[in-house]
């Protein structure tokens, strides 16, 4: 994927609000942080961005109820083949259901085996700037300019490292993060950000654009019949 570094949204929104970003406020990194989070929720699910979506074998003993992994964010088709392998693949009917064990997909027709598209599951942004001291499995850190998660029992070592994951976002949303968090910073202080929400709506609208007229990425309107 071709990701971004969180450094340059930090530093972004600090040049729109005026301030001196080698100077910044303590709290404004965690302002920042959390605002991202309420703009990323909205620009994942805007489009069926390349880098975001994948698809997935699963199979079961069990026909037709397939568990979803904790990767899966939002299902977008359920396939009987690799529809990025095979163009007579075709969409299945399902129904997602969830209760305390886990997330599922049912199908018909007596299928052990399908494949399903999906978008990657969101990481919310929750860590704090990176401390020395030890950090065992899902913790969460910032640090050289982005987000990276525990994936060891415990480590001491600083990220970037083979301990550490990186949090990956497209580099797409760079300019709807910048423009969207500062409309969010501003309304938070109290000014009326309408014209800035605007100027935030249209970057995450060019995106949809390029991917939809220039990339080609136009997807089939599902259409409900009886």
């Amino acid at each position: 994927m071709l990701a971004l570094d969180f450094g340059t949204v930090l530093n972004g929104v600090a040049q729109l609000a005026g301030l001196d970003r080698d100077n910044l406020p303590s709290h404004f990194f965690k302002q920042v942080r959390d605002l991202a989070n309420r703009r990323l929720a909205i620009a994942y699910p805007s489009a069926p961005w390349p880098e975001l979506v994948r698809v997935s074998n699963l199979t079961t003993s069990v026909a037709n109820k397939f568990t979803l992994t904790s990767d899966m964010g939002e299902v977008i088709e359920v396939y009987d083949k690799d529809p990025l392998l095979n163009i007579d693949g075709l969409p299945q009917s399902y129904r997602l259901y969830v209760d305390d064990n886990g997330r599922y997909v049912y199908t018909r027709n007596d299928l052990k085996s399908v494949f399903v598209e999906y978008r990657k599951a969101r990481t919310d942004l929750t860590g704090d700037v990176w401390s020395a001291g030890t950090y065992n499995n899902g913790a969460q850190v910032y640090s050289n300019n982005n987000f990276y998660t525990v994936n060891a029992s415990s480590t001491t070592q600083e990220p970037p490292h083979a301990n550490w994951t990186k949090i990956e976002i497209p580099t797409r949303f760079l300019g709807y993060l910048i423009q969207g968090i500062f409309t969010d910073y501003l309304t938070a202080n109290g000014t009326p950000a309408d014209m800035e929400e605007q100027k935030a709506e249209g970057l995450l609208s060019l995106e949809i654009d390029s991917l939809v007229r220039e990339e080609g990425q136009v997807r089939k309107v599902k259409v409900t019949t009886y």
